[in-house]
């Protein structure tokens, strides 16, 4: 999906529905000012037993309808929603769809009668929110500090907000580099982790790092990225929101500066294009990469290494010339089907289920080991956020279909020649987003 070209060129489109909702937009794409605002956690930790106390009595012993891509039985969550039956009295039923065809079997379902109540959300897009109904439809009241307004608002479109997420919560899934702390001790090299607790992890030293181990050996290969993982960190982006739709800029030299250190990276063979090698006896991967879901002790990623306890984690590095992103992988919120029969009930198990303060994270319950929740715990508590973009919308053409090209391929001197030879395909997706989120916003029913 990354290595789709408009992936690549289009990257944080739904980030910027916060700027066209006007509300929690932190710092405009590709502004280089703003400080790495934090977040107090306890002080937006929410009270779930006193919001359980408050559920109107009616809805005590019914039944909620929960869509997911994975089983909750088999993670960590499974405690936490067997609590809210028991105290609640609401049986949760779960649907378990694909991955990768999420979205169309939610479709099926929809048009069949037998949507779901609740669902969880990787992305937000048309193709997701025409499925939903606006959560004003439930009564409830979402405006209190516990809640992620960053997130909900890319869930926005116009007045109708369509997504619901907790800033405290062990679901939050920035994108985190993970590698073997033996590897790096065998190759010299200063510890990753260190660098980053000292303010030192940056893009410079990423590459001096890559290029000495990639230097051993035509296989070798420093990291799996794509050009948007450089271009989050920076909080970048070709498109920019006037206030009523999207316009493309694709002369944004802070998008093309991050785009060209990817050509760069590509040509040394730094880039890998998937996270294969990392595991093997004889490694040739350097750094994997993967989202936060990686750290939990259930997490099946990178299991012959973290068994043997050579697994570590490390945010994504910075650039020297800006405020540091946190590049978001997944933005995970949750929503509420038209058609569902509960409606009144999800925010009450969306808000209990991912409430941090529910889970037993000491030891290794949650995270496997205490470094890798340091690291978690640390992302969590920014606000400066990239948010990931959702390609499926601009697959509707044919044209951005065929391209299988990126832009990290691309020699330095042609970036901005090949960019403007297909600025017309990247037009038509744009105009084809636009009128589907003007569809979207009209006043909810």
């Amino acid at each position: 999906m990354f290595k789709r070209i408009l992936a690549l060129t289009l990257t944080l489109a739904m980030a910027l529905t916060v700027a066209a909702c006007g509300k929690g937009a932190e710092t405009p794409a590709g502004s280089t000012s703003g400080a790495e605002q934090g977040v107090n956690l306890d002080e937006v930790t929410l009270d779930t037993e006193a919001l359980l106390a408050q559920m109107p009595a009616e809805l005590k012993n019914s039944k909620i309808v929960f869509l997911n891509w994975y089983d909750p039985e088999e993670r960590e969550e499974k405690v936490v929603i067997d609590a809210f039956e028991e105290k609640t009295g609401i049986t949760v039923e779960y649907i378990i769809k694909s991955y990768s065809s999420y979205v169309s079997e939610l479709s099926g379902l929809v048009q069949t009668g037998q949507a779901p109540d609740v669902l969880r959300m990787k992305k937000p897009g048309p193709g997701t929110l025409k499925l939903l109904q606006p959560l004003a439809n439930t009564g409830f009241d979402f405006t209190g500090p516990a809640w992620d307004k960053q997130t909900m608002d890319i869930y926005s479109v116009g007045n109708n907000q369509y997504g619901m997420a907790l800033l405290n919560t062990p679901f939050y899934l920035p994108a985190m580099m993970f590698y073997n702390t033996v590897v790096m001790e065998e190759m010299g090299f200063e510890d990753p982790w260190t660098l980053w607790k000292e303010g030192k992890w940056t893009w410079d030293k990423f590459n001096e790092m890559a290029t000495e181990w990639v230097n051993q050996g035509t296989e070798y290969r420093g990291a799996l990225l794509y050009a948007d993982a450089l271009s989050t960190t920076r909080n970048a982006s070709f498109l920019k929101y006037d206030g009523s739709q999207y316009t493309m800029d694709l002369n944004d030299e802070s998008n093309i500066k991050a785009y060209q250190k990817a050509s760069e990276f590509k040509a040394m063979n730094i880039i890998s294009d998937s996270n294969n090698g990392f595991e093997d006896g004889n490694p040739k991967l350097l750094f994997a990469a993967m989202d936060a879901t990686a750290v939990q002790s259930s997490s099946q990623f990178f299991r012959k290494v973290r068994l043997r306890g050579r697994l570590a984690t490390v945010p994504y590095p910075k650039w020297d010339d800006h405020d540091y992103y946190v590049p978001m992988m997944e933005n995970v919120a949750y929503g509420i089907c038209k058609g569902a029969k509960n409606p009144k009930a999800a925010p009450y198990f969306v808000a209990y289920m991912c409430n941090f303060a529910n889970y037993d994270t000491s030891g290794t319950n949650f995270f496997f080991n205490e470094q890798v929740k340091e690291a978690y715990m640390d992302l969590l508590g920014r606000s400066n956020r990239s948010f990931a973009p959702d390609t499926s919308v601009f697959g509707y053409s044919g044209d951005i279909e065929a391209f299988d090209k990126s832009l990290s391929n691309v020699d330095i001197s042609q970036t901005n020649t090949w960019l403007q030879e297909r600025s017309n395909i990247f037009q038509n997706s744009v105009n084809m987003y636009n009128a589907e989120l003007q569809a979207l916003a009209q006043p909810a029913q």
